[in-house]
């Protein structure tokens, strides 16, 4: 099961609950891979990394993965959200020595996350705008686990450090 697979943080259950009360969300985000990136250096690759934004704010970054067009992060981000937030834009970009090329992006509709569950999904990248010229293709794969409500005595399962060092 690919969902046991994938790292995922430990859960705060007493953070999450003090957050809902002050009108935000606990958004969990694991960037697992991207597949069929477009190529934007001269050798057919790209060294590409992800940006995390909600509501105009850069909320995470991944590290570059270097000479591929088919990454793996296993990177987590617990985003402090507000509860009226809509999307989380995922960005990705290829790193240059000044600068970056914009290889494309994908929304994902927060409203489409069921509460305190675990959503393995592949979302296409698409361009900015309409008026975006460049060739975009590839997919992004995310974990998504959006915590609007925290229920009293809830048990959030801990993550096994051991088995995600081993991967």
């Amino acid at each position: 099961d690919e969902l046991k697979k994938v790292p995922k943080p430990v859960r705060d259950v007493k953070k999450a609950e003090q957050l809902v009360e002050k009108g935000f969300g606990t958004l969990e985000v694991t960037v697992i891979s991207a597949e069929r990136l477009m190529a934007a250096d001269r050798g057919g690759t790209s060294d590409p990394y992800v940006e995390l934004v909600v509501g105009g704010k850069k909320m995470g970054k991944t590290a570059t993965q270097k000479k591929t067009l088919n990454p793996k992060w296993g990177e987590v981000f617990v985003l402090e959200v507000p509860q009226k937030a809509v999307s989380l834009e995922v960005l990705v970009h290829d790193s240059d020595l000044v600068g970056s090329a914009f290889l494309g992006m994908a929304c994902v509709n927060l409203d489409d996350l069921p509460s305190g569950k675990d959503v393995i999904r592949s979302y296409n990248l698409q361009p900015r705008s309409v008026k975006d010229k460049n060739p975009i293709s590839g997919t992004i794969r995310l974990l998504c686990n959006y915590l609007t409500h925290a229920p009293v005595g809830l048990q959030m399962p801990k993550v096994d450090k051991t088995a995600m060092d081993a991967r």
